[in-house]
């Protein structure tokens, strides 16, 4: 499994070194990159945590405790996982034309470093707090990753409803002169 998740990163790593350097929307690519890569990272984590219980404890019952990867896995893994694809496919295959997709990667760029940075630290306080039965730091995690959560969801179903929409036609009740 370790052996996996290293060529999981090798291979992110020369994914990495052959990207290209974007001109347009920055925003947008910022986030669905950098939440892609912050997935396998966490993923990373929780692989090094997850072994390393294995390699201390042994096959004991210790070495399964759930809280200590639970944080590293759905919220960086999976939560970055599934933030990053939504960003990345509305305007890759969603509704509208090549005008819409320009509108939905302009809204879904919104706040993207921020973002960025409220979901990484609300997943390494769970990551920290879950496994040290830390309630304070387990909230505010939890509270950091599901208000990125929430509020890319928002932006997610407004892209959404920008690329549904019709552009008015010319002519009669049109509001182009």
């Amino acid at each position: 499994v370790e052996a996996g998740a290293i060529a999981l990163a090798l291979y992110a790593w020369a994914v990495w070194q052959t990207k290209g350097h974007w001109t347009t929307d920055p925003g947008w690519h910022r986030f669905a990159t950098i939440s892609m890569i912050s997935a396998i990272g966490w993923f990373e984590i929780g692989i090094g945590i997850a072994v390393g219980r294995l390699l201390v404890f042994g096959a004991s019952p210790v070495s399964w405790q759930l809280e200590a990867v639970i944080g590293p896995f759905a919220a960086g893994w999976v939560g970055m996982a599934i933030l990053a694809s939504a960003t990345h496919l509305v305007p890759a295959v969603g509704p509208g034309d090549p005008a819409a997709h320009t509108r939905q990667r302009r809204i879904l760029g919104r706040a993207s470093l921020v973002r960025l940075v409220i979901a990484n630290a609300g997943t390494a306080a769970l990551a920290i707090g879950l496994p040290l039965r830390f309630d304070g730091l387990v909230a505010a995690g939890a509270l950091l990753v599901s208000g990125t959560l929430a509020l890319t969801g928002v932006l997610v179903v407004s892209a959404i409803a920008a690329g549904s929409m019709r552009p008015l036609r010319k002519g009669l009740g049109s509001r182009e002169p």
